[in-house]
């Protein structure tokens, strides 16, 4: 398929029982890591009904691109989170047959830089009205990284209803804070996990 050093991070199942796995694979044309998205039968071959063969990669921007999340949408569309090398969260929503979506947001692909000079997204989930909440790490306040997360509606665009122009940094500890995970309450409120480092090692935040 003319890529190399594929990589997956992240699993799903539809409610057919096909399975999605998502990372990034290094690109022989583009000399960078673009998205990849593959998707199996409940027997383990790859659905020749979706992308290329049952694969697709993306290049959302210039340079390397990662795929760290799948979500999948009550109408079976698939949104893809991770983030670029650049600093830029990085969202991309498929069809059911792995085209993408070119009603969401910018032909389909999602991108923002938190103004800062690094940022990794490891975590997304969808909530019950379709909005998506991206999270992970960032230095936005330009201090060690901090919790942070994104909510980006429907049609792909920043919800700035949510935290301060669609943005969420929290600081917990002195060191680096990172996100590695999120989930919802039934309550709707929002709850992230990962590490925050003390100045010797981390601990669990």
């Amino acid at each position: 398929i003319g890529i190399a050093n594929s990589i997956i991070r992240t699993i799903a199942i539809q409610s057919d029982e096909k399975i999605i796995v998502s990372g990034y694979s290094y690109s022989k044309s583009s000399f960078d890591y673009e998205v990849v998205v593959a998707r199996y039968n409940k027997n383990g071959s790859l659905d020749n009904s979706f992308g290329n063969g049952g694969i697709i990669t993306t290049d959302n921007l210039n340079g390397n691109d990662y795929g760290e999340s799948i979500l999948i949408q009550k109408d079976k569309k698939i949104l893809v989170a991770g983030y670029s090398f650049t600093g830029f969260v990085s969202l991309i929503r498929y069809n059911p047959n792995g085209s993408i979506d070119n009603t969401f947001s910018n032909n389909g692909k999602f991108s923002f830089q938190f103004g800062a000079i690094y940022q990794n997204d490891f975590s997304s989930i969808l909530q019950d009205d379709g909005k998506i909440i991206v999270c992970g790490f960032s230095n936005r306040n330009n201090t060690n990284s901090s919790f942070s997360m994104i909510r980006i509606n429907t049609l792909g665009l920043i919800d700035n209803s949510f935290g301060i122009d669609g943005i969420v940094v929290t600081k917990i500890g002195i060191g680096n804070d990172v996100a590695t995970s999120v989930i919802l309450q039934k309550d709707g409120k929002i709850v992230l996990a990962g590490k925050s480092f003390n100045g010797k090692d981390y601990d669990i935040a």
